[in-house]
């Protein structure tokens, strides 16, 4: 897949916009070629097993199939089954040819939240160190210009600089929500919403099971309130 993205013809003057693309599928074949494993044994070995993560897999095992949530989408203002993927996914009844580093991977409420709680502790969770508290620091950085930002056009990322394939919170009067400048996520094209921020010790952590959808306002609401606890 790299060699095939290497032989495209460039979009703009490097450093000129952001573009939206397959570049978390480039970090992927980078942690495969350093790790010299596969992208799934890396996560397995470095992330999930640590945090206790038993149910964040690329495909459900024949015995989990029962707990495995149905994908659904709108068609003619009706919601069907969505039997078509998109970016990279596939039915995930079987080991898939591709291990997508930017979409595919499974999880539960559970699970992702335990990952959510080790960002939000700077890193560790339970005492067990997945990355370093200079890492998540620079999760809370934003890395693009002005000019740059200027082509990101995700409504949930209004009010927000982008740093580390995340957006990161900047300006709470464009967001239209509350938040901390230094809060960092991202949403997912099946529909879940992720939030980190360890200044105030809080993540939201948001799943749903509909293709290619996102609803800003509702993540606003769920934002406003959530921060309205504090």
């Amino acid at each position: 897949l790299c060699k095939e993205i290497a032989k495209q013809p460039l979009a703009f003057e490097p450093g000129k916009q952001w573009r939206y693309g397959l570049s978390v599928d480039v970090m992927g074949a980078i942690i495969e070629e350093s790790a010299q494993m596969s992208l799934s044994d890396f996560y397995r070995k470095e992330i999930f097993e640590p945090l206790g993560m038993e149910d964040t897999v690329f495909f459900v095992e024949k015995e989990k199939l029962d707990r495995f949530a149905q994908l659904y989408k709108y068609e003619n203002n009706e919601l069907i089954i969505d039997k078509q993927r998109h970016l990279c996914l596939t039915d995930c009844l079987q080991k898939p040819s591709f291990e997508s580093a930017g979409a595919g991977i499974l999880s539960t409420m559970e699970d992702y939240n335990k990952f959510a709680q080790m960002l939000v502790n700077y890193g560790t969770y339970k005492d067990i160190q997945i990355i370093s508290k200079k890492s998540v620091e620079l999760f809370q950085q934003n890395h693009l210009t002005k000019e740059q930002l200027a082509s990101v056009g995700f409504e949930t990322s209004i009010g927000y600089g982008y740093g580390n394939f995340m957006r990161v919170y900047q300006e709470a009067k464009e967001a239209q929500t509350l938040g901390s400048v230094g809060e960092f996520g991202w949403d997912g094209w099946t529909g879940p919403y992720l939030s980190v921020n360890p200044s105030e010790n809080l993540t939201i952590v948001m799943m749903l099971q509909r293709s290619g959808y996102t609803n800003p306002a509702l993540i606003r609401k769920i934002r406003n309130i959530s921060y309205s606890i504090l």
